[in-house]
């Protein structure tokens, strides 16, 4: 059943299984909880596998005889669902405060999918909430995230407005249930001015408790996904998998042209293309052959399929700096060849949230240490 193909992380034969029971219907869900806990136990999952419970408790609660361990999946379904009341709550709260302020916001990932796709708080467990910004309200929003008390995870290098040209997203946190993820730019490979463009046109309206907001549209939010999938953390081999199976099965429509033509744009077509395959070979996912077929034949460049194969090696020293050269590459491939050299230290201070460049053979030589070990 396992589909292998080069670069990337995917699913293992035990996840698989675990995916069935996460995603299929009722029946068919419980035979393959019932498979899966006959050949593997619960306390061996990794946590990537474990955000899949909550799903698998969703899918046969209702079947009979009960399946096995119901009670105990009821109750990690419970928790996350508890968790991420915790995490929405505060997420709408700085929402509501941008949007006083006159900040325009896209939500991303995570929240949108639960209200939209799943219909259901506590299927998947959230990590953090994502707001898409523009860049030019990025700075202000910063300033207002820091009034209310949120503080970024790693130091925002001066000024501002250099560290938000270098990054795909700022972590924010508010005590232990606040974490904000703020974007000026939705994807980390896409850093160059107008990128979103067609994501704030195609954004659709989305209905939170006691707010209404925006959304990415079903097309760019499987774009995401996929993309978002295919890097390199362990913890997304598996998480990223249900969410594009409930997009892709939902009532809105995917507009295949734009996702082809978003992804050709950025220079990702490799990993939306080894996704989708994925998702279609191995799981039955309603994705028309002509579109695979298009994809197949797009060509690729060095730079994109240097990247795509970099995501799949173990993270360490060498994968880190090799991951760090490849998005200077892409964020600097138009510009002069001195403007690639001489932003170069500007790039990884802001990286690293570094306001001396002299701090920066020091902080490489941390970061190397602390990854090896």
């Amino acid at each position: 059943m396992t589909f292998r193909s080069p670069g990337g992380r995917w699913p293992d034969v035990r996840q698989e299984l675990l995916l069935l029971a996460a995603v299929s219907p009722p029946r068919e869900a419980a035979a393959a909880w019932r498979e899966w806990h006959h050949r593997y136990q619960l306390d061996e999952l990794f946590d990537d596998a474990n955000n899949l419970l909550p799903a698998v408790y969703r899918a046969i609660r209702h079947e009979t005889p009960e399946p096995p361990e119901l009670a105990r999946l009821k109750g990690i379904y419970r928790r996350a669902w508890y968790h991420n009341q915790l995490l929405i709550g505060a997420g709408i709260d700085m929402l509501r405060a941008l949007q006083d302020a006159g900040i325009p916001v896209v939500v991303m990932k995570g929240v949108p999918l639960l209200f939209r796709w799943y219909n259901d708080s506590g299927i998947r467990p959230l990590g953090d909430v994502d707001l898409l910004l523009r860049p030019a309200d990025a700075p202000r929003a910063v300033e207002l995230f820091r009034e209310r008390g949120w503080e970024p995870l790693v130091p925002i290098r001066k000024p501002v407005e250099t560290t938000l040209q270098m990054v795909h997203a700022i972590e924010f946190r508010l005590g232990a249930h606040g974490n904000i993820d703020m974007h000026p730019h939705a994807l980390e490979e896409c850093l160059y001015a107008g990128a979103d463009d067609g994501f704030w046109a195609r954004a659709q309206p989305l209905s939170l408790p006691g707010l209404e907001t925006l959304r990415l549209s079903a097309t760019d939010m499987l774009l995401h996904v996929c993309v978002h999938g295919s890097r390199g953390a362990p913890g997304r081999v598996v998480h990223w998998v249900p969410d594009a199976l409930a997009i892709l099965r939902g009532d809105e429509a995917i507009d295949w042209d734009v996702l082809y033509r978003e992804a050709r744009a950025r220079k990702l077509t490799l990993p939306v293309r080894e996704a989708l395959s994925y998702l279609e070979r191995v799981l039955g996912a309603p994705v028309p052959t002509r579109v695979l077929g298009r994809f197949a034949r797009a060509r690729t460049s060095l730079l994109e399929r240097s990247d795509y194969v970099v995501q799949a090696r173990a993270p360490g020293p060498g994968w880190m700096a090799a991951r760090d050269l490849l998005r200077y590459s892409r964020l600097s491939s138009h510009w002069r060849l001195d403007q690639r050299v001489t932003r170069a230290p500007l790039f990884f201070a802001s990286m690293w949230g570094k306001d001396n460049l002299s701090d920066l053979p020091m902080e490489a030589l941390r970061r190397a240490r602390t990854r090896s070990r």
